[in-house]
């Protein structure tokens, strides 16, 4: 799996990862409840696009402002996200820069599972070493994730609609410039 679509199924999953599963809970409307999170990043890429034996550093932040809002006793997540980061090999690096918003469209309680339609949207851009965008995604997506409501497990995830309006490929952008 290519770095960008395995940034974009954990952005995805994100916000079922970063708090507890949707629970029944009373139908009192309550403000929502938000919660904010900071949190470095710093790995290693592996394969960085498929390509075997290019490893990648990539560090950054993540930052996010997290929802939690009650609708037909059920837990409602939305997430604005911000995550920057820096891709660096031999000296030479990339800066992505992306600014996703997630929201829960509907949940179904289906007794042992929740089955959860959601969206996620907003614009990534990919940056050069002179500081101009080699890439751009602004595009939104639509999912479905089967959660075990007892474990908090992802037992399935399927994209329900690929990426619209301009998609540039992330790899084609990078590579030229990250291999030199």
């Amino acid at each position: 799996m290519g770095i960008r679509r395995a940034v974009q199924r954990m952005a995805a999953t994100g916000v079922l990862l970063a708090a507890p599963v949707a629970l029944a809970v009373p139908a009192a409307a309550a403000p929502p409840e938000k919660i904010e999170i900071s949190e470095p990043i710093d790995f290693v890429a592996e394969d960085y696009c498929d390509v075997e034996g290019f490893d990648v550093q990539i560090s950054g932040v993540f930052e996010a402002v997290l929802q939690i809002r009650i609708r037909r006793g059920l837990e409602y997540f939305s997430e604005h996200q911000r995550v920057t980061t820096t891709h660096t090999v031999d000296g030479r690096s990339i800066s992505v820069v992306s600014k996703p918003f997630f929201k829960d469209l509907h949940i179904e309680d289906q007794g042992d599972t929740l089955l959860i339609t959601g969206f996620g949207t907003g614009p990534e851009s990919v940056y050069g070493p002179d500081g101009k965008a080699i890439a751009r995604n602004p595009g939104q997506f639509r999912f479905r994730v089967t959660i075990d409501k007892e474990t908090g497990e992802e037992l399935d995830f399927e994209l329900l609609k690929e990426s619209t309006g301009r998609n540039d490929d992330f790899c084609a952008a990078v590579l030229p410039v990250l291999q030199g």
